[in-house]
């Protein structure tokens, strides 16, 4: 079966897949506008650093850190959006919206951050 795939620009931004150990659960739930289809949410979930040239990232979720390694995938992933079909072709077409070449994968457990206030105290009490 052939899939009518939709390129619309030759610059294709790349994302990145981020591996977790385990399952992200979130208190509230999201509000959805009226154009959206259900689990097509967006939440901010946490921050994620990285250092130019290491292959090394640090994701920070509330208080606590984890983190992870860069590894390049065997094949690369394109990312595609379903498209309504088009009255002429009567087909469904698929819109390549990214590409994903590297993940990032998190296996140790997440590490409690301090805030440098409680450091700094901890050693104005220890002298």
């Amino acid at each position: 079966m052939r899939l009518p795939i939709v390129f619309k620009s030759e610059n294709l931004p790349e994302w990145t897949l981020m591996e977790l150990q385990g399952s992200l659960t979130f208190d509230a739930p999201v509000e959805q506008s009226a154009d959206e289809t259900p689990g097509d949410e967006t939440r901010c979930f946490g921050t994620v650093q990285s250092n130019a040239g290491e292959r090394q990232r640090v994701l920070t979720l509330s208080q606590y850190e984890l983190a992870g390694n860069i590894v390049t995938l065997k094949q690369p992933f394109l990312v595609l959006r379903k498209r309504k079909p088009v009255a002429e072709h009567g087909t469904t077409q698929w819109e390549c919206v990214a590409i994903i070449r590297e993940k990032t994968v998190f296996r140790d457990r997440p590490r409690p951050r301090v805030p440098t206030e409680l450091l700094n105290l901890k050693q104005k009490r220890s002298r």
